[in-house]
Parts: C-alpha cells; structure tokens; sequence
C-alpha cells in the first residue's frame, strides 16, 4: 500500500473484535487511562459580570482538522471557573460530540495553537491527554481511525438527534504505542496526509468548477434565458414577478412549489433495532447528497423498517432537498432520485403533479440557490435550517410539459461528456479519500511500521518531500 513499509513484528491479539493484531510492544488502553475528557458547558451567550473569551465551537472544530490561534473564533463570555476548566492548551483533543446523524459523530481537531484566551465551546468534548502516557498528536489521528471511531459510532444515543455521553468517549480503546514511536508516528501521518490532501482539493476544485459550468448551462435553460430548441432567446418575454427569475418567456406559467407537487419528509428508524438497518433500501442523509448521489447511500435499512414505522419509501424521480444541516451554509443540495429511496428527517422530498417533469423542477429549485439560502436560518450548533413553509412559497416557471421534455433531453444529450468527465474525477477523488483512510488506520492500528520513513522526514528540508502515489 506504501512504498517501502513493512508490518510490525511480533503482534499479538489484544482480544477484540475491530482489532485484530498490535504489535506486541504496544499497549491498549482506554481513554479515560491516558486522558482527561471534559464536556464544555460554555454557550454562545454574552452575560453581564462574565469575562470575555473567545469561543471555538462546533463549526470550527467540524470543519477544521486543526484548531490554530488565526481562526475567526465567535467572542463571547465566561466564568472564571469555566475559563479556568476549559481554556484550550496545544495538544488538546477537540471531539465533537453531538450530531444530526449517527455515523457522523465524533469528528476529532487538533488543537496546534491557543492564545490563552480561548475557551472550549458547548456540544464539544475536550480531551487532554496525559503527556508522559500520550501526545495529543496521537490521539487526534487514533480518533481519526475509522474503526476506532466505530465505538463512538455504535454508541451515540438518540432518533432524531444524537450525543455522547463523558462515558462512552472515556471508554473508547486505541491503541497505544510507547511515546517516541507516537511522535514518530504523527510525523509520518501529518506529512503523509498533507500531501494526499494536495491531490485531493486539486481534485475537489476542478469538480466544482465543471459542476458549476454544468449548473450554469442549466441555469440558462431551465430559466428560458436560451431556447434550447434555437440555441438563441425566446422571441417574447414577460415580468416574472420573482425577484431571483427576471423576465420569463411569455407562455411559460410561474407556480409556487407547493402547487408544483405533494411534500413529503423523512426520519430515522430506530438505532436500537437491529432489523431495521443494513437491508437493501438506500436511505439518503444529507452526507448522500453532497454529490447528488441519490441512487445510493452509506447506509441502507430494512424492508421492515419500512413495513414498521413511518419511514417512506419514495418512488423513482421524486425531486429531494436538504432542510436542514452544516451543508446548507454553503447550498441547498438538490436532486432527483434514480430508485427508490428513503430518507432522512433532514431533508424532504416533492413528488411532482402531474405535467411537472422533476429534473426540470429540480433544475428550476437549483437555480434558486440564493433565494433558498436566504431563507435559512440558524439551528443550533453549527447548522442551518430551511423551513418548508418559507421553501414550499418560493416561485418557479414551467413551460408546456412538452417543452420541459425537450429542454431536459437536449440538456443530457449536450453534457455527456461533461458528466462523464465529472463521475471520472469524482471516482478518483474517492480512491483518494479511501487511501487516506486505509492508511491513517493502518499506521494507528499498527499495521504498518513507519518508524523509519518518520526518521527520514526529520532529514527531508520541508517542501521537498516526496509525493505520496495515488
């Protein structure tokens, strides 16, 4: 997997089920052994005859492997006590420790630079590890360990939202190497994943930018700027009446969404079911939608799931949204499924009426970008939320079914090579998203024996490091 790395020699088997073999000079141990945990109490409130600090909060932490001094922190208050408890040192471990989704729960940071002054937030978890035990350089990348981050996985409480307790973080095990291997280990993984996160934004950006001239394209002629059937404008226009459209061609009509199709929403079964999950229906969490992936998902449940409870299943090309989420800073996810599909309760899905296509009504609502992000507001610790009764209100045109037909077929004809070019890029971005993600567990679990390659990093002026293959 990595030029010139070996494993370990001896191993033995620590007894547990998500790890196979340590090494044998190595220790497991749990958390609450080598680490303080604290849970943070302080809120984004000012208060009168409290002390100002600045606040690192969910979204920082979320967002950010590291925690560094420069950051654009929130200014708030606090007690003296609560400054004196959670003040945030180099080395603590930041965890968040609630989320909207199970699996998405536990999402480590850094923290690499403090000013004195900054203050561990609420919803998070500070870990502080005890140095002659363990580097917090070390920790971060344990818990950036897909299989250790399973124990927090499986753990998280709740339906339709869920949290950590102080004792399910304190009782996760990783693997503990002796403190100079830790050091040398976070050494290789720092340069290691620095130079695989190059490839990966270069790969990010260019997406992004053919998924924009796509959406562009899109835009003009689900919006009637261009006729596809002409390649030039329509011949008569009208006022729309909707402040993000302009002029409209003059047969088209302009309906409200609510009139377009019938609303429908989505939750989440219960976790404490085992037959609810791991079945064959996709269920789509706004994770899913990022890259409009709508005919998968990271999780399926069961046909008994939606037998037993109020999870629908939803028919192919029914259009879906996010109302709610850290990604709707950012936009509002659109698309149109290509099976059936469940969902989840943060987003909500429109089943078109009838002479309404629901590619085009989705193209129509992704064209809308900014009038749905204005609509959003705040929803708690770091997330947004898109109301259905201000969305369901917003303002689309739609032609003759006839000409949506047209308009959609010309679109899919004339961005073949677009989409093909996309999936291409989006599937070599994945490949190196699951390569950093291999080898964070492999090095953490101690598969692999870096200790040499860490040596060398120290001989290596910074900048000329090699790169890591692909």
């Amino acid at each position: 997997m990595y030029p010139g790395v070996n494993p370990y020699a001896p191993t033995e088997d620590p007894g547990l089920e998500w790890l196979a073999d340590v090494p044998a000079h190595w220790e497991v141990s749990r958390i609450k052994n080598v680490a303080e945990v604290l849970f943070s109490n302080v809120d984004k409130h000012s208060k009168e005859g409290e002390r100002p600090v600045r606040l690192c909060n969910y979204s920082d932490v979320y967002y950010n492997d590291s925690i560094d001094a420069d950051l654009d922190f929130m200014n708030a208050t606090a007690t003296k006590e609560e400054i004196d408890r959670f003040r945030l040192a180099p080395d603590d471990v930041l965890l968040t420790k609630d989320s909207e989704t199970w699996d998405d729960i536990g999402v480590p940071s850094l923290v690499r630079e403090a000013d004195g002054n900054l203050i561990c937030g609420y919803h998070l978890a500070l870990l502080r590890p005890i140095s002659s035990k363990l580097l917090g350089q070390c920790l971060y990348w344990s818990l950036s360990c897909r299989e250790v981050a399973s124990q927090l996985h499986v753990r998280a409480n709740g339906v339709t939202r869920f949290g950590l307790s102080q004792g399910v973080v304190k009782s996760v095990r990783i693997p503990i190497p002796p403190v100079a291997e830790q050091a040398a280990i976070a050494r290789f993984l720092d340069d290691a994943t620095r130079r695989i996160d190059r490839h990966i934004r270069a790969k990010e950006k260019l997406i992004a930018l053919l998924e924009e001239r796509k959406r562009a394209i899109i835009r003009e002629a689900v919006t009637g700027r261009v006729d596809v059937r002409t390649g030039e404008p329509y011949p008569d226009y009208k006022p729309s009446g909707l402040e993000w459209f302009g002029d409209v061609p003059r047969h088209w009509k302009v309906r409200k969404i609510r009139h377009c199709g019938t609303i429908s929403g989505g939750m989440t079964p219960s976790m404490a079911n085992r037959s609810y999950w791991g079945g064959d229906v996709p269920w789509v969490t706004p994770k899913d939608m990022k890259v409009d992936l709508v005919d998968r998902a990271a999780i399926n449940v069961s046909a008994k799931a939606v037998e037993e409870t109020s999870l629908k299943l939803l028919p192919s090309r029914v259009v879906l949204l996010v109302v709610r989420g850290m990604i709707l800073a950012r936009r509002v996810p659109i698309a149109v499924t290509g099976k059936e599909v469940t969902i989840n309760q943060d987003m909500k899905a429109v089943y078109p009426a009838a002479g309404i296509l629901p590619e085009f009504l989705a193209g129509q609502m992704t064209s809308a970008q900014d009038a749905l992000l204005a609509m959003t507001d705040q929803a708690g610790h770091g997330t947004r939320r898109l109301p259905t009764e201000r969305w369901r209100d917003l303002g689309v045109c739609i032609p003759p079914q006839t000409e949506q037909q047209e308009i959609i077929q010309r679109l899919a004809r004339n961005q073949t090579a677009a989409v093909a070019t996309i999936a291409r890029v989006a599937q070599q971005l994945e490949a190196l998203r699951e390569y950093r993600t291999r080898l964070i567990a492999d090095v953490v679990t101690g598969k692999l024996d870096v200790r040499h390659l860490a040596v060398e990093l120290n001989e290596v002026h910074a900048g000329q490091a090699r790169d890591v293959p692909p």
